[in-house]
């Protein structure tokens, strides 16, 4: 036999299956024929599934969602239209949503239509396996990784779930896959040849392309997860360490580019949102961690976590043909070095190639480990590359045994059939028993060969019937067809994976974002504005899931409160069930206006007391007419004045800018707009007039409107102020009763110990612009005083899941400095615009507002530490420093301004800055 038939590729051996190149077995036919099968096995179970997303799968489709409803909206190409569109995924990259947005283009939004986007992440994983298998090993084996990818039960039940991970093993891979090719063809083979693989032969144009492409995949893989970098980072490093140890310059150089690259595609996600990445990276890590028991890093459990997995994730059949195949290999070498016969080289993978797959797989389990809060499905991107060693040691079976690991694989394709549509299950009965009719009783004993892995067994436990499905959609129904013309924030007070409040916002969201629902009553110190802001809460009987102590005493607070009724109850498949609840006093009402009523907005009639206490917050009922066009674009600038001087203002857009069209209403339509809110009367004892100014929402122009003659009378003392007998409108008493009904439908959850709580303050919450003013105000003090006001910050966003208060404040304020004479309002409202910048995160807004309050209160040596620190979160240490100066002149000795200045020399590459901010920082921690 000639050198070349003995040396031949075992890919090019006619009939070996499936790595031939011609006919439908050719490696491109295989690799469309396993992805077919996959989709196809995916969209069956799709077909059949009734189960609810949980947390974070409902929580990533509201993510889609809301770039779908970004992309519907004008102005797509303005700047801060691209600004927005990288703040709204603040905490994780919006690539997964993007690539979904065709989907829903094509067939629409929806649960099912969003998972579609797998299939293009799967296109991208068999293809990258493949890829790595031809080059490191052989056709053959690259065609059987892939077919383990499809099988493996780590990896198919992420197919399943909108989740990020099954799109971060794919985005992984296939830049592995690029890397390997950059880096050389065998990979580490150093180990055995002294060098980073076979060194291409010239560093020329096809090296520059695979390391701008490889960087080009790495910063997209970044923008699908954060976390692509814990698998990718030790490669990278030993390419690194390879071309300086061998001073590849080129190579070096081509490395730059690389990282370059990545950095040019993640940059603007990363500048816009770092400080909160970092942030949000401590909660999905430590706080994770803490609060789910996980096992810390200094005990075996936590280093042995992911190890103890690996059956589970691979399945037995898989796993064990892999080992036996590896045993064989061990063998026929020791038979070699016995035997003094000369044998024939066979055709094998080459095995040069494991030491680079290792050190992905060591690199990728050691820094995983690492990261204290942790999950099976964390580890998945490590899977594919796995089966690459797992399908070399099936191949390494002996030929007249080649059948047993196509068993395997067939086995393992049965275990994933019956784990999907489990027989004798609810979920996919029909289809299981078509599938294998026979199976009713030892199918399930068959589906254990390969264990579950925590996903199909959601269909059997909590999958219900046709005649008796999960009740989101009737609860949203219930809330829109009460209220057709408002959007509405519905507190859900339990949590568990069925009833939760990403679930119920995401039918919400489908329902043309008109319910979100936001899970309220965790704090023990905002259960009374939680009550007092909201008009909907949502109950459960049974479980409550993972809540808080304090969150059974809002439960009975609402089931127990004379201004709440229940207006709907549904069961659930555990037996439970839940109960929505209205309050019966809406905060906004909309009638039709009479007939001839002019569009134009009008205000109709104010309803207060003629005299209230000072400083004290003061209900006020708003009668307005006018177009639901009008009304919708406008933003009211109400001013409460004595004589000529501002006493306070109640800006605000109608109805707090939750106006909506209801399905039988026309934007010309002309109606009458009831507010109940309350206003927060500041200023000198003393008659006040008001005076009301119309502002258009897309341009700012001002337009003064001719209102009522309304008065009101400030008494220095709430004794001196009338009593709401003798007002024209009395004011909400109410208070959150404690005694329980009889009839009370509240949950089952334990009673609260605690004594129970009640309002203190008789009127509606304030609105949010006149909240947003009060933290404004403690500004000028400092961050001890102002830091707190970010608690409340986080509440309100809570209630206003769209935050357009933000947006109205900006108008309202940019018309208030146009207006204003007297220093003292100018300089309270550039501080609120300043802070209203700073949580819309625009950074320009900001910097330019927190400029002209270094003038305007430029003694004030916090007004210059703001403006350092919003040029410190855009990244330029130079401009945060100049801004210090004036700051430390004027308090050189205050801590928080010590600190920044630190920051920015550290920043600006001053290391020696590095030791003052530890001692600064050591006594805090």
């Amino acid at each position: 036999m000639s050198k070349a038939v003995v040396e031949r590729r075992p890919s090019e051996r006619p009939g070996s299956f499936p790595g031939e190149r011609l006919g439908w077995r050719s490696p491109a036919v295989v690799l469309c024929g396993l992805w077919l099968a996959g989709l196809a096995i995916d969209r069956l179970w799709f077909a059949v599934d009734r189960s609810m997303p949980a947390w974070d799968q409902a929580d990533y489709l509201n993510g889609a969602l809301n770039y779908w409803h970004m992309l519907g909206e004008a102005n797509r190409f303005s700047p801060d239209w691209w600004r927005q569109f990288w703040v709204a995924a603040p905490k994780i990259p919006p690539l997964t949503y993007v690539f979904s947005l065709p989907f829903f283009a094509l067939f629409g939004p929806g649960i099912k239509t969003a998972t579609l986007v797998h299939g293009v992440y799967s296109a991208l994983l068999l293809s990258g396996v493949y890829g790595l298998g031809r080059r490191l090993f052989s056709d053959r084996v690259g065609l059987w990784a892939a077919a383990l990818c499809v099988l493996l039960p780590g990896l198919y039940p992420l197919r399943l779930e909108y989740l990020l991970d099954y799109p971060v093993a794919a985005m992984v891979t296939f830049t592995f896959f690029l890397m390997t090719a950059w880096v050389g063809r065998s990979g580490l083979g150093h180990f055995r040849q002294g060098s980073l693989g076979q060194p291409l032969r010239r560093d020329g144009l096809r090296g520059w392309l695979l390391a701008i492409a490889t960087g080009f995949f790495l910063g997209l893989a970044l923008l699908t997860k954060q976390t692509a970098l814990l698998f990718l980072f030790v490669p990278l490093l030993l390419a690194a360490l390879e071309a300086l140890v061998r001073r590849r310059w080129g190579r070096l150089l081509q490395g730059v580019a690389l990282g370059l690259t990545a950095l040019w595609v993640i940059r603007p996600w990363l500048t816009a949102n770092w400080l909160l990445i970092l942030t949000s990276s401590k909660r999905a890590t430590l706080d994770s961690a803490v609060r789910e028991g996980d096992p810390t890093l200094l005990s075996p459990e936590a280093w042995l976590f992911y190890g103890q997995q690996i059956p589970a994730q691979i399945g037995w059949p898989i796993l064990g043909g892999a080992i036996a195949g590896f045993c064989f290999l061990a063998l026929r070498a020791l038979l070699r070095l016995r035997s003094d016969r000369p044998r024939p080289p066979e055709t094998l993978p080459r095995p040069e190639s494991l030491p680079w797959l290792a050190a992905f797989l060591l690199g990728a389990y050691l820094l995983n480990t690492l990261n204290p809060n942790k999950d099976t499905r964390y580890i998945a991107p490590y899977l594919p590359v796995l089966s690459l060693l797992l399908a070399y040691g099936l191949s390494l079976w002996p030929r007249k045994l080649r059948g047993v690991p196509k068993g395997a694989l067939a086995l393992s394709g049965l275990a994933l059939v019956l784990h999907l549509f489990p027989v004798g299950g609810d979920l996919g009965r029909s289809v299981a028993q078509t599938l294998s009719p026979s199976a009713s009783g030892a199918g399930q004993h068959l589906a254990q060969i390969s264990p579950r892995t925590g996903h199909p067994s959601r269909g059997q436990t909590e999958t219900r019937g046709p005649d008796s499905p999960w009740p989101h959609r009737q609860i949203i129904d219930t809330i829109r067809t009460r209220e057709p013309n408002f959007q509405t924030t519905l507190g859900v007070l339990p949590s568990t994976p069925g009833i939760n409040q990403h679930n119920l916002s995401l039918f919400g969201n489908l329902a043309d974002f008109r319910v979100a629902g936001r899970q309220v009553g965790t704090q023990e110190s905002e259960l009374e504005q939680d009550v007092r802001s909201l008009s909907w809460f949502l109950t459960k009987t049974g479980d409550q899931g993972s809540v808080p102590p304090a969150q059974a005493r809002i439960v009975e607070a609402i089931a127990s409160h004379p201004e709440f009724s229940t207006v709907g109850e549904w069961p659930l498949p555990d037996g439970s069930a839940v109960s929505l609840w209205q309050r019966r006093q809406a905060p906004f009402s909309l009638e039709p206006a009479p007939a001839n009523t002019s569009p134009e907005l009008q205000l109709l009639s104010v309803n207060l007391p003629a005299k209230a206490p000072l400083g004290q917050p003061l209900a006020v009922t708003y009668r307005w007419s006018g177009s639901l066009e009008n009304l919708q674009n406008t933003v009211l600038a109400l001013t409460w004045q004595q004589q000529l001087t501002r006493g306070w203002v109640h800006d605000h857009a109608p109805a707090l800018g939750t106006l909506r069209l209801a399905p039988d209403q026309l934007p010309g339509d002309v109606v009458i707009l009831t507010e109940r809110l309350a206003m927060l009367p500041e200023g000198a004892p003393g008659e006040y007039r008001l005076t009301a100014t119309a502002l258009d929402r897309t341009t700012g122009q001002p337009k003064i409107l001719d209102i009522p003659a309304t008065t009101l009378k400030l008494a220095p003392t709430a004794s001196e102020a009338l009593t709401p007998e003798q007002s024209n409108s009395k004011p909400s008493n109410s208070k959150l009763s404690n005694s329980k009904p009889s009839n009370s439908k509240a949950s089952n959850s334990k009673p609260s110990n605690s004594k129970p709580f009640e309002t203190k303050q008789p009127v509606p919450e304030l609105d949010w612009l006149s909240q947003l003013r009060t933290w404004a105000k403690r500004m000028p003090a400092g961050p001890q005083v102002f830091g707190p006001a970010f608690e409340d910050i986080g509440r309100v966003n809570q209630y206003v899941p769209s935050q357009d208060y933000l947006d109205q404040a900006e108008i309202a304020l940019r018309y208030r400095l146009s207006q204003a004479f007297d220093p003292a309002l100018q300089l309270e409202d550039t501080y609120a615009l300043a802070l209203t910048q700073i949580l819309r995160q625009n950074v320009d807004g900001a910097i330019a507002a927190l400029q002209s309050l270094t003038e305007l209160d430029a003694q004030n040596p916090y007004a210059h530490a703001y403006l350092a620190f919003v040029y410190l979160y855009q990244l330029r240490p130079r401009a945060a420093a100049r801004s210090l100066e004036p700051a430390k002149a004027i308090a050189p000795d205050q801590l928080e301004i010590q600190i920044l200045d630190e920051i920015a020399g550290l920043m600006g590459g001053n290391l020696f800055k590095l030791g003052d901010l530890w001692r600064h920082l050591e006594p805090a921690s």
